[in-house]
């Protein structure tokens, strides 16, 4: 996939959350850097005051690999639930790739996919709604 294929699919699969009536705002952008590299950026800000960011640092030399990434989902109060990424810790971690969990600790965990993101923030939703139907 192209970089500009995958830029156009990451920011149609954020704005669905509009679209689903969860989001209030989704601010999405992509700056080329120097030897065919990108930095993406997105904060989504969902109906209950929640917010999802995104930051990508991709190579798109080869298509549109990710060097290194975050995705950062919090509560209106600002408490965690959750983070994966792939930065260095100190102290060291056994592995690079990690997920940050609301409880403090932190487990190996591949890169997820947008669309297993998306799922993994829906179902706060539905936990918040499972009272209600």
């Amino acid at each position: 996939m192209s970089l500009n294929e995958y830029l156009a699919e990451l920011n149609c699969n954020l704005s669905n959350f509009q679209n689903l009536g969860v989001a209030d705002l989704v601010e999405f952008t992509s700056e080329l850097r120097e030897g065919q590299r990108c930095i993406v950026r997105a904060k989504v800000v969902f109906v209950d005051g929640s917010i999802f960011y995104l930051k990508e640092f991709i190579s798109a030399r080869y298509g549109s690999d990710r060097l290194s990434y975050s995705y950062h989902y919090q509560a209106e109060n600002g408490f965690l639930n959750f983070r994966y990424d792939n930065a260095e810790h100190k102290p060291k971690l056994d592995f690079q790739e990690h997920k940050h969990l609301a409880d403090f600790s932190i487990i190996q965990h591949p890169a997820p996919s947008i669309e297993s993101l998306i799922n993994e923030i829906l179902s706060y939703f539905d936990d918040d709604n499972s009272g209600t139907n």
